[in-house]
């Protein structure tokens, strides 16, 4: 007779191979404070973004402020360049030459500047595709291009947002 039953202790035997797992691969939380040096949040709160103007570049702009964070009194060490450029396609066209689906596709070229280093740091570009359907009613065509519009800046912003942690995650302490 056993005193636990097999169906309970399995998710309990998975869960402490998976914490084994995990321990002995090196995994490191990303926004964990090490000892000997800030830890990834601080050095994102010490980034000032420049975007052009327009719906993008301040899109761009507020949603990446946004996710970094309440910014206090920390330091503007670096500063990050974005250059978004948005292009349209039609995706789906019918015979009498009508389009009934468009792409928009955003694509941002940035820098990371370093002050105290005096150079460019980290750069790349980041690109995400979204997509409506086009409808008779102009209205309803101008909303679904602002929400597609929208959709492909916050998932722009999530992906630099990823790509500066993990820049700033793999730096040598400072």
């Amino acid at each position: 007779m056993w005193l636990f039953d097999r169906r309970q202790i399995a998710p309990l035997a998975f869960l402490m191979i998976a914490a084994l797992g995990l321990a002995g691969c090196g995994f490191q939380p990303l926004y964990a404070d090490r000892t000997g040096g800030a830890p990834v949040k601080a050095k994102l709160e010490a980034i000032t973004i420049e975007a052009p103007g327009g719906e993008v570049g301040n899109g761009l702009k507020f949603n990446l402020e946004d996710l970094i964070g309440e910014r206090g009194v920390a330091s503007t060490r670096y500063s990050l360049r974005l250059s978004p450029q948005v292009r349209e396609s039609n995706v789906a066209v019918r015979q009498d030459t009508e389009v009934t689906r468009r792409n928009v596709r955003l694509t941002t070229r940035f820098d990371l500047y370093d002050s105290e280093v005096g150079e460019v740091v980290l750069s790349g570009s980041s690109t995400s595709t979204g997509s409506y359907n086009r409808v008779d009613s102009e209205f309803a065509n101008l909303m679904a291009y602002r929400n597609v519009e929208d959709r492909v800046i916050r998932d722009t912003a999530q992906d630099l947002y990823t790509r500066l942690s993990i820049y700033f995650q793999r730096q040598p302490r400072s």
